[in-house]
C-alpha cells in the first residue's frame, strides 16, 4: 500500500499498521476495502475503453486515449497485486 485510502497520506510504509495522520488500520479490513475500490476503478476503466472504441472515430485519437486508459489499468492492477 503506497498511501492511506482514507486521508491519502503518502508517508506510510509496508511496516506501518496504522496511518500516522488519521489512524486508519492499514491491515485487515482497510486492505480489503482498498482492494474493492481498486477493483471498481478497474471495471470503470474497462467500460471507458469499450466506449472509446465505439465512439471515437479518429484512429489516432482513439489509439492515444486507449493507450492512456490501458496505462491506468496497468497501474491499478499493480496496486491490486501489492495488497
Amino acid at each position: 500500500m503506497s498511501k492511506c485510502p482514507r486521508c491519502s497520506n503518502s508517508e506510510i510504509s509496508e511496516m506501518d499498521n496504522y496511518c500516522r495522520i488519521c489512524g486508519l488500520n492499514l491491515k485487515g479490513e482497510a486492505a480489503a476495502g482498498t482492494a474493492a475500490i481498486l477493483e471498481e476503478q478497474l471495471q470503470l476503466l474497462e467500460t471507458r475503453k469499450r466506449r472509446v472504441e465505439m465512439r471515437i472515430t479518429d484512429p489516432e485519437a482513439r489509439q492515444r486515449i486507449l493507450a492512456a486508459l490501458e496505462a491506468r489499468c496497468c497501474s491499478v492492477r499493480s496496486l491490486l497485486q501489492q495488497i
